[in-house]
């Protein structure tokens, strides 16, 4: 093969990228909502700035489960929850296995990630999408700044449906009583 030849692969390759890794998320434009889905493709997250207003949902065979509910965090008197840009998410596929103490001995983390970048009332920060078969987690990380104050969480569940809920008060022991509520009590 010569040198010509070998080069004009790499277009080829890059394309096919490209093309086989846009399916993990809907949207790769920025301010669109994006949609990553389970490697069996049961399970959906969207995350969305609605009105500025961060949030995210969850489906599963099509079916919400999780009502769309607010994500954000409150820095320095600032929520970076409001106001809110997104920019094109990076999507990539997660198939590790590594040792693990516990019930089993092999753990295997299968999903598929967005790694979304947000401005906030002039403050860049990322959101990871992360969901597997069985489950999904967000989390937002902002940059280190010397100084930085995290005052409150803003993130929230808006359960769909009628659930019984098990809960437990704020208690630094772990042997506290869980209660049972009912959603509509």
């Amino acid at each position: 093969m010569t040198i010509i030849s070998k080069l004009a692969v790499v277009p080829v390759a890059l394309f096919f990228v490209a093309f086989c890794t846009s399916g993990l998320a809907s949207s790769l434009h920025p301010g669109k909502p994006t949609i990553v889905a389970s490697p069996n493709g049961k399970l959906k997250t969207e995350l969305s700035a609605t009105n500025g207003d961060l949030s995210y949902r969850v489906t599963v065979d099509g079916k919400q489960v999780l009502a769309p509910s607010k994500l954000g965090i409150q820095t320095d008197d600032v929520d970076l929850g409001q106001d809110v840009t997104l920019g094109a998410p990076r999507v990539h596929k997660v198939n590790e296995k590594y040792r693990f103490f516990g019930a089993h001995a092999l753990a295997v983390n299968r999903a598929n990630e967005a790694v979304v970048p947000a401005t906030s009332h002039g403050e860049s920060y990322m959101i990871d999408i992360h969901v597997a078969d069985d489950g999904v987690g967000v989390r937002l990380r902002l940059p280190a700044k010397p100084g930085r104050r995290i005052q409150a969480d803003r993130f929230t569940w808006m359960l769909e449906g009628d659930p019984t809920m098990w809960v437990d008060k704020l208690d630094p022991g772990y042997e506290s009583p869980i209660t049972q509520l009912l959603s509509n009590s």
